[in-house]
Order: structure tokens, then C-alpha cells, then sequence
């Protein structure tokens, strides 16, 4: 059984709260608690990993020190629907070259959870030129 908030910032009630209201219903409920435990988790990790939220947010809603805020909440519901969260993705071809003829592709790296991106946008710790800037 996972202990929230230290192991995941969302429980599987919540969490099942959230897409029995959602398109995202019936793939969740085909989901095994165990599966739903370890995905929440996973998600959760990510959302550490990947988004260091402004004035030490993550480690304050680990920690319990802060309620864990509602972006947070559906970000981590989201993201568990994923599979392979940390995978890294295929290593693409940047450039082709035939006889004379050479092709360079753009090194694009584009937005890979938009939905989350912007539910914790307001929340992010960003910077300028390596000077910390807090936005909110």
C-alpha cells in the first residue's frame, strides 16, 4: 500500500475520483490496484524529476509540510495513465547525405506532456540566464 504523500502525491481513491469522471475512465478501472500503485508512484517521481516547482514545493508536499496542490494532483492522475515514463526515446537520424546531396533534420524536441506542462507552468521554478526567477 502506498503512503501519500512521501511515496506518491495522490492515492488510488483520489486518483480513481479523478477518471471515473474522465474519458480516461475505462483504462484506468482495467488497471490492477498493484499497477495503479506503481504507476502513482511512478508519476509522482516524475513530477519530481522533471518539475521543480517554486519555493521548494516538491519537497514540501513530500514531506507533508504542504498540502499538495490541485495541478499537482491532476498532473500525477495524468501521467500515471502513461506507460514507461522514464523511457528515452528513439534515437532519430539528424542528418542524411547521398553523393552531393546532404539533409540536415531540426534537432526538435517537442512538448511531450502539454496538458501537464501547463497545469504546472504557474508553479514552475524557472531562470534567466542562470539567475533564479519565480513566476506567480
Amino acid at each position: 500500500m502506498i503512503r501519500v504523500p512521501s511515496d506518491s502525491y495522490v492515492s488510488i481513491e483520489r486518483a480513481d475520483a479523478y477518471h471515473s469522471i474522465r474519458p480516461s475512465q475505462a483504462e484506468w478501472a482495467a488497471l490492477e490496484t498493484s499497477q495503479k500503485e506503481l504507476r502513482l508512484v511512478a508519476a509522482s517521481d516524475y513530477i519530481d524529476a522533471c518539475y521543480r516547482l517554486r519555493n521548494d514545493l516538491n519537497r514540501k508536499m513530500r514531506a507533508g509540510d504542504e498540502a499538495v496542490i490541485e495541478p499537482v494532483y491532476k498532473a500525477v492522475c495524468e501521467l500515471a495513465l502513461k506507460n514507461g515514463l522514464f523511457d528515452n526515446g528513439e534515437q532519430k537520424r539528424r542528418a542524411v547525405t547521398v553523393a552531393d546531396i546532404s539533409v540536415t533534420y531540426s534537432d526538435s524536441t517537442g512538448v511531450r506532456f502539454e496538458y501537464v506542462d501547463a497545469l504546472l507552468a504557474p508553479y514552475i521554478k524557472s531562470s534567466f540566464n542562470q539567475i533564479p526567477v519565480l513566476r506567480g
